[in-house]
């Protein structure tokens, strides 16, 4: 299940020392999570899936502005159960790339459930949260970027688009390899 796949991973990538190598990569001002990869993966505190999100974003390059700035690519689309083992839209209008992710982020109140397929997300009326997301409004620093967004849509247009270019020039093959 669930459970032995992340195990299992988080001790291979621990065994061929991937996540010590990416840990020196790091920029001077971030740390890895104490607790280990299974720790993060499992989402028992929102606190180490905040440090996860800058585990996996800070050694290519990318701070804070620029996770919560990409996150926001959440105000389109939806997630499928049968794909991803989540379900629902993020926004009330899931074709609209607006800020009105952020706005909902702040404004709505999530409550935790767990779903058919026995994952943890939040739900208010249609609309859904994962933990990642909720993640960004318990951290501080990161909810800094969430209220600027959820206030100024031309601020996270800008930025999303400097971020996303940044994410393409970079490419992404080696995001995949720690998660």
């Amino acid at each position: 299940g669930y459970l032995g796949w992340t195990m299992v991973h988080a001790s291979l990538l621990e065994k061929s020392n991937r996540t010590s190598a990416l840990r020196k990569k790091k920029k001077k001002n971030t740390k890895p999570a104490s607790l280990g990869p299974v720790w993060r993966f499992l989402g028992f505190s929102r606190v180490l899936i905040a440090q996860h999100l800058r585990d996996i974003f800070a050694p290519k390059g990318f701070d804070d502005k620029e996770i919560v700035a990409l996150s926001g690519a959440h105000t389109v689309g939806m997630c499928h159960i049968d794909r991803s083992g989540f379900e629902g839209p993020w926004t009330s209008n899931k074709l609209s790339f607006d800020n009105s992710y952020f706005k909902d982020m702040l404004n709505k109140t999530w409550v935790k459930e767990t779903n058919a397929k026995g994952k943890v997300q939040y739900k208010c009326g249609d609309t859904m949260m994962l933990t990642t997301d909720i993640a960004l409004i318990e951290d501080e620093a990161f909810k800094v970027h969430v209220q600027k967004y959820a206030d100024d849509r031309q601020l996270w247009f800008d930025d999303f688009t400097k971020a996303w270019v940044k994410l393409q020039e970079f490419g992404t093959k080696d995001l995949r390899d720690i998660l």
